[in-house]
């Protein structure tokens, strides 16, 4: 197979160039080749050319072999350089081969050449391939050497002896050393182990030493932080030794993360437990001590303790017995002093903000504490961290847990997040346990309200339960007097007998009137300071009125006082106005009960009067029914009848009790579909009155309409129904006729109501040219020249001849409508007609094309050549009208089935649909036609028109598409 080649030839003789590509080719290669002489050719050639072989004269006129080789080994290019020459001596040969070249030749001994040639392209070939190979080693150690550095995880290479023979910025940088300080030590020397006998995974020659996995280490940094690292090493041979190649994995971030985990995870626990106590504790105090315990066994705390609130007065809070005391004597006179404490606005202390701000707070150098106020004593027993974290109640501080530390600054974020967490479960166990004093203190208070007997002994269990149920309270019960408007003191009870005369009004001052007036619970907590208050009672200090509201309004009040002002809390308030809805409806039904006695016996005398009355009353009802001239039916609730009066047999037909127990539906049907069970049923349950129209039978068949009234009423116990029948034929004949005369009348004024539309809007522009024309001629005529008068007088003659037009087709609808039109029939040629209208209309209408055609031979019809032209001109001239586009017209006459049909098409602006049904109607025009003249008369007169000749007329049209009218006339 032939071998391409790329030559560049050196040689000045052009025939020994191509002696060398012959012999060449003779070798089986396929030669391109270049021949150049001198220097610059050469130069070229190199640079736009890749060439595979050189081959040179040694010796020419303007170059030579020598010169040739400098320029190859300028350029540094590996191409195989081939001497031949005639010239050339040994001594010469081997210099050149020294200078460079490859190979060389005498002229006319060049049979070994192609093998020289080849030898020559393959060492070529090789010495490429080793220098691509020596370039990608090269290339590789630079990534290698930039990755040893770059890389994240820190890498080290340790002599036999453990010291550091090289490292990367990784690990320079996680222990935060410099070069200097790490090659040539050991990491023993540095002191970044945590444990020293770590060091064997760096000394390979130590009996110890073994290789190492993704094995963890803790580290310290020159700086003496902690980090946490994990090893692989592996064994490798540095110039001869044996040494230690590390990978430092530094996952500290890792750790800390895993640490602050399973710290998560105990909180979360320790929430976990406290909640499920809180939630299984039935005292306040026990759900305290589970959580104080929890609290403390977790962090390692030696000491806490629990603050309660104090009912009443100004927030305070004094000592419980809920303690934890991990060395009860150690801390047992700290305890003893922390258990005289009160914390309220006097003292202040931590324990008293948090309760005031509902907030947490905590010191962590108790030294620095100036007002904590036991610092001397706690510094005594060791404590130097001091927390406080309050319980809160519906946003109310009800307690503080106080929590003691002997560690200074022992401060987790994580935990003091948690605690409030703890801390608002016990709070939901306190609201628990409130809500359920509330609900016995209810139960307790209301247990007895209905079993009294008058009100005035009501009134006295209701103010004596209040009063067992709150301790320091007197309470009173006021009720007002809806027609004075005076509030009367009914009873009072309590522990300090408050003895108030002063009379009460709902307009006056105080509390109580206020409250009444009001209609909403009243509470001062410290009576002292305020301004609504009316003292009477010097040792009353807060008092809360609640008043006892009804639908039809207040009728009293609950006035409760004590000496310890902010004594009721928002649970008392709730207490008390539920139990104050609870006493409001005993008074009630109290009041209610003595009303009823005092009725009763006015009742009995009442019921032998009305027993009298009705006896009376039934016997006026059966004459009535007897001489009803209505017929009625009683029927039972499923609508079969019972009884009927004299006229229903009269009006019927039937004999009577004929239809004993027969359905309604027998002779009655109402009207409009209606189902009569149905409706029998709907007027049974709703017990109501109702009235409807129905068609009757009679027995013979015939049936009439009548107004139906159904009326319920209760006979033996059960529903019952009176069913009136009033025969309404002549009233149904009478709104029939009124109907067809409002109708008419109607029409009539929607006639009147379009002529006179028609007429104003007609007439008023013509009048209005007319006045003006008239009024230049009179004021200016003298001034204005004769053309203008003659065009102004031909501008009152055009409009005086639409007038009179106008005029005309009123007058001839008039003549139509009372008299009829005059109709004198003649054989007429509607061809010759037609085509002169056609004419007409062009030479009058130049911009428009009005096409005529005509389908056969058409006959002569009878028709009235004046009402004959009137249809054909105002179809044509309503197409040109109404076409504003200067569309085509299309009018036609053919005949069909003994008719003349004549068709009038335009593609004008076309007819709405729902204006078709009244085109031919008086005065009516489309919805579309906007600013275009017209009078609505001219497709009423073609209507009349068309039917005096016998003939129809028929619309089609659609808008924006064209309009078609067909008229066909008779033969």
């Amino acid at each position: 197979m032939d071998t391409q080649l790329r030559a560049l030839i050196l040689e000045d003789s052009r025939s020994d160039a191509l002696l060398l590509v012959r012999e060449l080719r003779r070798a089986g290669y396929l030669v391109e080749h270049t021949q150049v002489d001198n220097a610059d050719a050469m130069i070229s050639a190199l640079e736009t050319e890749a060439w595979d072989i050189i081959l040179s004269d040694f010796s020419m006129p303007n170059f030579s072999a020598t010169a040739a080789l400098e320029l190859v080994k300028a350029r540094h290019l590996d191409i195989p350089f081939i001497i031949v020459s005639g010239t050339m001596g040994e001594e010469t040969a081997v210099e050149a081969m020294k200078a460079g070249a490859n190979d060389y030749f005498p002229k006319g001994r060049t049979t070994r050449l192609a093998a020289a040639i080849a030898r020559e392209l393959r060492e070529a070939q090789e010495r490429q391939q080793r220098k691509q190979a020596e370039d990608e080693l090269r290339r590789v150690e630079q990534r290698l050497a930039k990755a040893f550095q770059v890389s994240p995880i820190g890498i080290t290479i340790t002599n036999p002896q453990g010291q550091f023979l090289t490292t990367n910025d990784a690990f320079r940088h996680m222990l935060k050393l410099t070069t200097t300080d790490v090659i040539g030590h050991t990491a023993l020397d540095l002191g970044i182990w945590d444990e020293p006998e770590d060091q064997r995974i760096l000394n390979p020659t130590q009996e110890s030493f073994q290789k190492v996995r993704d094995t963890e280490f803790v580290l310290f940094t020159m700086l003496k932080d902690v980090r946490y690292v994990s090893v692989s090493t592996e064994i490798v041979e540095v110039s001869g030794d044996i040494c230690v190649l590390a990978m430092w994995h530094d996952i500290t971030d890792r750790k800390l993360a895993e640490q602050a985990l399973m710290k998560n995870i105990a909180l979360t626990h320790l929430l976990q437990e406290v909640t499920l106590a809180a939630n299984e504790a039935t005292e306040i105090d026990d759900a305290l001590q589970f959580a104080v315990d929890s609290i403390c066994n977790y962090t390692g705390w030696p000491l806490g303790h629990v603050y309660i609130r104090t009912r009443g007065g100004q927030p305070q809070l004094t000592s419980s017995h809920i303690w934890h005391d991990r060395a009860p004597e150690k801390f047992a006179q700290f305890r003893a002093l922390s258990e005289q404490l009160q914390f309220n606005e006097t003292t202040g202390g931590m324990n008293y903000r948090v309760l005031m701000s509902g907030e947490p707070e905590w010191t962590v150098d108790l030294k620095s504490a100036k007002d904590f106020m036991r610092r001397e004593e706690a510094q005594g027993v060791g404590i130097k961290t001091v927390y406080a974290f309050p319980i809160l109640v519906q946003r109310e501080v009800m307690a503080v847990m106080e929590f003691f530390s002997i560690i200074e600054n022992n401060v987790d974020r994580n935990l003091l997040g948690t605690i409030p967490q703890i801390t608002a479960q016990v709070g939901h166990v306190i609201e628990r346990a409130r809500a359920t004093a509330e609900f016995r203190a209810l139960y307790n208070a209301t247990a007895y309200l209905f079993n009294a007997d008058s009100i005035q002994d009501l009134a006295h269990q209701i103010v004596h339960g209040i009063v067992q149920e709150f301790e320091q309270v007197d309470c009173g019960l006021l009720l007002v007097n809806q027609q004075t408007g005076q509030i009367n003191r009914l009873v009072r009870a309590g522990q300090y007998h408050v003895e108030v005369q002063t009379p009460l009004t709902t307009d006056g001052h105080g509390l109580i009137p206020m409250a009444i007036r009001q209609d909403k619970l009243i509470y001062s907590p410290d009576t002292q300071v305020d301004e609504r208050y009316v003292p009477n009672v010097p040792t009353t200090r807060s008092e809360m009125v609640v008043p006892l509201k009804t639908r039809a309004g207040t009728i009293g009040a609950l006035d409760l006082q004590s000496p310890i002002p902010h004594y009721f809390s928002e649970s008392d308030q709730r207490v008390l106005e539920a139990f104050a809805e609870r006493a409001t409806a005993a008074l009630e039904i109290i009041r209610l009960y003595e009303e009823i006695n005092t009725y009763a016996g006015q009742l009995e005398e009442r019921v032998k009067e009305r027993t009298q009355q009705l006896q009376r009353a039934k016997e006026r009802a059966e004459t009535i029914l007897n001489n009803s001239s209505d017929a009625i039916i009683l029927i039972d609730a499923h609508g079969a009848i019972q009884q009927t009066n004299p006229r229903f047999e009269e009006i019927l037909g039937y004999e009577r009790d004929e239809l004993f127990k027969q359905h309604l539906d027998r002779v009655v049907s109402l009207i409009d579909n209606q189902d009569l069970p149905h409706f029998i049923r709907t007027v049974s349950v709703n017990r109501e009155y109702r009235r409807t129209e129905a068609v009757v039978r009679r027995k013979d068949g015939s049936t009439f309409p009548a107004d139906v009234a159904f009326s319920t009423f209760i006979g033996n116990q059960e529903i019952e129904m009176v069913v009136s029948l009033r025969d309404i034929s002549a009233q149904k004949q009478l709104e029939q006729e009124l109907r067809a005369a409002f109708e008419r009348q109607k029409e009539l004024t929607e006639l009147k109501t379009r002529f006179i539309s028609m007429v104003s809007h007609e007439y008023r522009t013509p009048l209005a040219v007319i006045q003006t024309a008239s009024s230049l001629l009179l004021t200016y005529g003298d001034r204005v020249p004769d053309d203008k008068k003659k065009r102004h007088l031909e501008n009152v003659l055009d409009h005086v001849k639409r007038l009179t037009e106008l005029m005309d087709d009123v007058l001839e609808i008039n003549r139509a409508e009372t008299i009829g039109l005059d109709f004198n029939p003649e054989p007429s040629d509607i061809v010759v007609m037609c085509r002169a209208l056609v004419e007409d209309a062009r030479q009058v209408n130049p911009n428009y094309t009005i096409e005529f055609n005509v389908v056969g031979e058409l006959p002569l019809i009878p028709a009235d050549p004046k009402l004959l032209r009137q249809i054909a001109s105002n179809l044509l001239s309503n197409a040109i009208k109404y076409s504003p586009n200067h569309g085509a017209v299309h009018i036609t006459l053919q005949t069909e089935s003994n008719q003349v049909v004549l068709i009038v098409r335009d593609e004008g602006m076309g007819i709405p649909k729902e204006d078709l049904d009244n085109l031919f109607s008086l005065f009516h025009r489309a919805s579309n036609v906007g600013q275009i003249q017209g009078t609505g008369l001219g497709l009423a007169i073609v209507k009349q028109a068309v039917d005096a000749h016998g003939g129809a007329i028929s619309v089609e049209s659609e808008v924006e598409q064209g309009t078609t009218f067909t008229v066909k006339f008779p033969m």
